[in-house]
């Protein structure tokens, strides 16, 4: 395939960073689907009613100077309360050693929030048009975070694993099963400390979520969108900002435990003890792929074995990081977690590995690439490919 598709203009100090912006505004039906979009597009978002509870945020809870808003987002801003807002203001800019713009908080209807745009490529994952006019006075007021609207020039998902047989695909449902989506959210609770569950799902704008008498039902039907999961994702991160990394992979060994828990029978434990190696992850990577794909309601999710004795796992329209790009690492921990998991039930974690060497947040091409191999070998895979 040639190689000629642009190279996104992003800049590596975007890496895994999110500038803050304060939202301010009552109507939660407003603030839900804007904190939504800024969260796929790498902001850490401040979700406030008032500006005495931004106040308190920003200034109560002695937040460091680089986690201050860069941004406000200003909804209705009732007479009482413009006093108190001018003094966050005041405060915010003394802190920051500049004036902190204000932006209007214009409404977004996010029911196309993101495209699988067949019409560009059959491959190619990206905000609706208008999610990205609506972005479009944040980037001009933070340039540095503007996400380009172009693939990566080249991507193992589209160059080198279709001359291996693995057809690049993309979802058309953009939903996932309600089940699923619950059993994300039991585990997620488990990781985020408790204080802070209420808020930070408001932040990243799940707020509908935020007690478990409004979670999804624990039924078969696909109505949760998938950019839900990546705004989970942020949650869980957020709640750990030394150590994101850690509290993400904790949550996808936590959530593939209880699947195996749940699923896996009796025969099908007795069998994984009779095999061994390669058979046991065969088995391993089969089951895995098949339940994913149970959970999607299309084949979205594949693996195939490489020469070197590896294996290759590959994730399309990814979950938990569906709708993200503009990032400079690899940001797969929460499917790293479940492989880990799924390499202990096989008895192999010992000897075995996986590793994330094709991230889509870099990509944009919406899939991801993963690598199973015995610890000890570190082989170029990108090269071999």
């Amino acid at each position: 395939m040639a190689n000629s598709r642009p190279v996104p203009a992003v800049a590596a100090t975007q890496a895994n960073t999110a500038p803050a912006i304060l939202i301010i505004e009552a109507n939660e039906a407003q603030t839900q689907p804007a904190a939504r979009l800024l969260t796929l597009a790498n902001f850490r978002v401040i979700v406030t009613v008032t500006p005495e509870e931004a106040y308190r945020r920003c200034f109560g809870n002695h937040l460091p100077l680089t986690d201050l808003p860069r941004i406000v987002m200003a909804g209705h801003i009732s007479l009482g309360d413009r006093a108190a807002f001018t003094r966050l203001m005041q405060q915010l800019s003394q802190a920051r050693g500049f004036d902190v713009p204000i932006l209007p908080l214009a409404p977004l209807d996010d029911e196309q929030l993101l495209l699988a745009n067949a019409a560009i490529s059959p491959f190619f994952h990206v905000f609706s048009q208008t999610c990205r006019q609506w972005l479009k006075q944040v980037w001009d007021a933070l340039p540095d975070m503007r996400i380009a609207n172009t693939m990566q020039e080249y991507a193992l998902v589209l160059d080198a694993l279709p001359a291996r047989g693995q057809t690049p695909r993309v979802s058309r449902e953009n939903r996932a099963r309600n089940r699923h989506f619950r059993l994300a959210l039991s585990t997620a609770r488990q990781i985020i400390p408790a204080p802070l569950w209420e808020t930070l799902l408001s932040d990243v704008g799940l707020s509908r979520y935020r007690i478990q008498q409004q979670w999804p039902p624990d039924d078969d039907a696909r109505l949760v969108p998938l950019e839900y999961w990546s705004c989970l994702h942020q949650a869980v991160a957020f709640s750990n900002p030394p150590n994101p990394d850690q509290s993400l992979r904790r949550w996808g060994d936590a959530s593939a435990q209880i699947l195996l828990d749940q699923r896996s029978s009796l025969l099908t434990r007795q069998v994984v003890r009779l095999f061994t190696g390669d058979r046991s992850i065969s088995l391993m990577l089969r089951r895995f792929t098949e339940e994913l794909d149970a959970a999607r309601g299309e084949s979205l999710h594949t693996w195939t074995t490489w020469p070197d004795g590896s294996y290759w796992l590959i994730h399309y329209s990814n979950l938990y990081i569906y709708g993200r790009g503009g990032l400079a690492s690899p940001a797969c921990q929460v499917w790293l977690g479940a492989l880990d998991a799924l390499l202990r039930y096989v008895r192999l974690s010992d000897t075995w590995e996986a590793r994330e060497v094709e991230c889509s947040g870099q990509t944009h091409t919406g899939h991801c690439v993963f690598v199973l191999h015995k610890r000890g070998t570190d082989a170029n895979v990108v090269a071999d490919a």
